[in-house]
């Protein structure tokens, strides 16, 4: 329907109306950003596990949002530009297994995000680099949102093997059911039943 909705070669009233609902889509999912983002940002719902900083969403009204890669990774860049400009935002830091508030050191990390798909039972999982290695490059079509830098986040290979290597070793070493999303290896989706220990093996790797 996107791409329908933006030829040149459609003409009459589907046109219209295909152009009209792929506009009023891209709204809909950019106020989803923007309110899943203060969400967490609200409840102070990101973890800080030493190598890297992740969230787990589930049971929120937006989520049906965030079962499609490009949207969960706006999300994660929306939060990686906050963390980076509010020095003040207290983390979750995840220490001896026990959870304290306190601040954090703002060095910056790796991001992972994960979104519960309820109708598949699985999470979509998302990882980016650090906002210190995004390069200013077009690198598939991925923008930040309007109110952040007009720049573009750089899928370096580097991203992708080091996301993609360790969501392979925490598969094969826990046993967790996976499946990957097209050619980019920092995108993949877990079994519900298995994302805990998922994460867990990513954080001692």
């Amino acid at each position: 329907d996107a791409f329908s909705a933006l030829s040149t070669t459609q003409r009459g009233e589907d046109y219209q109306r295909l152009q009209t609902l792929g506009i009023e889509r891209a709204i809909s999912e950019q106020k989803a950003v923007i309110r899943q983002g203060a969400n967490v940002i609200e409840k102070k719902i990101i973890r800080n596990s030493g190598r890297f900083r992740y969230v787990i969403l589930h049971q929120t009204p937006d989520l049906h949002f965030f079962s499609h890669p490009l949207a969960l990774c706006k999300l994660a860049l929306f939060l990686v530009e906050y963390l980076n400009v509010n020095t003040s935002f207290p983390l979750i830091h995840i220490s001896n297994l026990s959870l304290s508030y306190q601040e954090t050191n703002r060095k910056q990390k790796p991001f992972l995000i994960c979104a519960k798909n309820e109708v598949k039972n699985t999470y979509l999982v998302v990882g980016i680099t650090s906002m210190d290695k995004v390069q200013s490059a077009e690198v598939q079509g991925i923008q930040f949102l309007p109110s952040l830098p007009s720049c573009v986040i750089a899928y370096t290979s580097s991203n992708n093997s080091n996301f993609g290597r360790k969501f392979r070793q925490a598969a094969l070493r826990t046993g967790a059911h996976i499946c990957h999303h097209g050619f980019d290896s920092a995108v993949v989706e877990v079994s519900a039943d298995d994302i805990f220990k998922f994460v867990e093996f990513i954080q001692s790797t």
